[in-house]
C-alpha cells in the first residue's frame, strides 16, 4: 500500500480504521464519480471464520459488482480512488457520520455530523448481526423534531407505520438512483408536491444530501400554510439549509429545473398537475403515489355502460381508480417515460398503497398514446386531468 500524506484523506482513513477496531462501522458509500461507470459504491463489513471483511458492492446503470476483502486491500483502494474516481464519501458510524468530499477546484474537504445510523439491537457478542438495515436512523434531529423519535432516538410506537412508510420510500429511491439516472456531478433540484408535516421530505433531503452535498436543493409545496411554517421552522433548527418549503399551489410554481419530482398522496387531480410538473421541466425521476380520484369515476358514473365492471357504485369507484393510474401511465410512457408500479406500504396499513416510479428514457413512445385513447374507449371517459395538461406542451 502506498504511503498516505498527513492530510484530510489519510485523516478519513484512519477513521475507518478506527471505526473497524472498535466495531462502530456500519457502512461507507462513495459518490460523485469522476472516471468510471460505477455510479454508486456501497462498502459493508461481515465476518468470516472469525475475521471482519468488506463487501465492497459496485452499482452499474444495469447491475452490481460485488467485491470481498479485508480491511488494508480496502484502504488501498480508497488511498488510491477517493479524490479522483469518486470525489465524495460518507463513512456512517456509531458515533458519527463522517464525510470526504473534494470540490470542482480539487480542494478538499473534511466533515463531521451526529450519527445517523446505528447498530442498537445487535447482539452483544456480534457487532455485525444487525436488525432491520434501514437506510435512514430513528436516531435523528429531524425526526424527533417532527415528533416519530422520542429524545432517546427510539421509534415513538405509534409512529411505527410513518417509520417504515419513510423508511420504505428512501430504499425504493435508493434503488432508482442506482440506474444511471442522476448525474451525481451535478447539482440537484427536488420538487415535493403536497409535501405536508414534510416526513418524508426531510428523510429525502438527508438521504440526497450525504450524495450531493451542498449541490442538492428540495423544495416542498404545500397549500396548508401551518404545516409549511412547521417544516420550514424545523428545517433551520436540523441545519438543513438548502431545504425550504413553500405555501402555494403546484399549478403557481416555477422553477428552472426539476431533475426529481415527488408527490405521494396529492389528492385527485393535483397528482396531475404535479405529474406535469414534472414531465414539463424534463425530470429525471418521477415518484408518484396517487390518492383519491374522482374525475374519471363522475365521468363513468354519467356513462351507459354495459361493462359488467362498471354496473355498481363501489364497482365503478375501484375501477375508477386503476383506470386512472393505467391513463397516467400510458401518458407518461407516450412522453418517454419507462414506468414501474411497486406496492409503497403494505396493504395492511394503507389501500393507497401505489406507486408509480417512472424514469426518463432517450425516446417517448407514441405507440402509448394509441393506447391510452383505446382506454378511454373501452371505458367511455371522455378525459383525464394530464391528458388535457399535456396539450399546453
Amino acid at each position: 500500500m502506498s504511503k498516505l500524506s498527513n492530510d484530510q484523506k489519510s485523516i478519513f482513513l484512519n477513521e475507518l480504521r478506527e471505526a473497524s477496531g472498535s466495531g462502530d462501522f456500519i457502512r461507507m458509500v462513495l459518490g460523485k464519480p469522476k472516471e468510471t461507470d460505477a455510479k454508486k459504491v456501497i462498502i459493508k463489513s461481515f465476518e468470516s471464520k472469525g475475521a471482519i471483511k468488506f463487501s465492497t458492492d459496485f452499482r452499474y446503470a444495469q447491475k452490481s459488482i460485488s467485491k470481498s476483502s479485508e480491511l488494508e486491500r480496502l484502504i488501498e483502494f480508497l488511498n488510491d480512488n477517493l479524490g479522483m474516481t469518486y470525489l465524495a464519501a460518507t463513512l456512517f458510524t456509531n458515533k458519527a457520520d463522517i464525510s470526504f468530499l473534494v470540490n470542482k477546484k480539487g480542494k478538499h474537504r473534511l466533515t463531521r455530523a451526529k450519527a445517523t445510523e446505528s447498530t442498537q439491537g445487535a447482539a452483544s457478542s456480534g457487532r455485525h448481526n444487525r436488525q432491520k438495515d434501514y437506510l435512514i436512523s430513528p436516531d435523528t434531529a429531524y425526526l424527533r423534531e417532527l415528533g416519530v423519535s422520542d429524545k432517546g432516538g427510539k421509534v415513538i410506537p405509534k409512529m411505527y407505520g410513518k417509520f417504515r412508510q419513510i423508511a420504505k420510500f428512501i430504499e425504493i429511491v435508493d434503488h432508482s438512483i442506482t440506474r444511471d439516472v442522476l448525474d451525481l456531478t451535478k447539482p440537484l433540484s427536488v420538487l415535493d408536491v403536497g409535501s405536508g408535516k414534510g416526513y418524508l421530505t426531510f428523510a429525502l433531503y438527508d438521504y440526497l444530501s450525504k450524495a450531493w452535498a451542498e449541490t442538492v436543493d428540495v423544495t416542498g409545496v404545500d397549500t396548508k400554510g401551518d404545516v409549511v411554517s412547521l417544516c420550514n421552522k424545523v428545517a433551520k433548527a436540523v441545519s438543513f439549509n438548502h431545504l425550504e418549503f413553500k405555501h402555494q399551489n403546484v399549478e403557481g410554481f416555477t422553477s428552472d429545473k426539476i431533475d426529481m419530482l415527488v408527490a405521494l398522496h396529492a389528492c385527485d387531480t393535483a397528482t396531475d398537475e404535479a405529474l406535469f410538473q414534472g414531465i414539463k421541466h424534463d425530470a429525471k425521476l418521477i415518484f408518484c403515489a396517487p390518492c383519491c380520484q374522482h374525475e374519471v369515476s363522475s365521468q363513468l358514473r354519467a356513462t351507459e355502460n354495459d361493462n359488467p365492471l362498471l354496473q355498481h357504485g363501489l364497482f365503478i369507484e375501484k375501477q375508477a381508480d386503476l383506470i386512472t393510474d393505467v391513463a397516467r401511465t400510458l401518458l407518461l410512457e407516450s412522453c418517454g417515460y419507462m414506468v414501474k408500479i411497486v406496492e409503497f406500504v403494505s396493504s395492511e396499513h394503507s389501500m393507497k398503497n401505489t406507486l408509480i416510479v417512472a424514469e426518463k428514457s432517450a425516446t417517448a413512445m407514441p405507440e402509448k398514446r394509441d393506447e391510452y385513447l383505446a382506454l378511454k374507449s373501452q371505458f367511455g371517459f371522455n378525459e383525464q386531468r394530464l391528458e388535457v395538461l399535456l396539450k399546453e406542451i
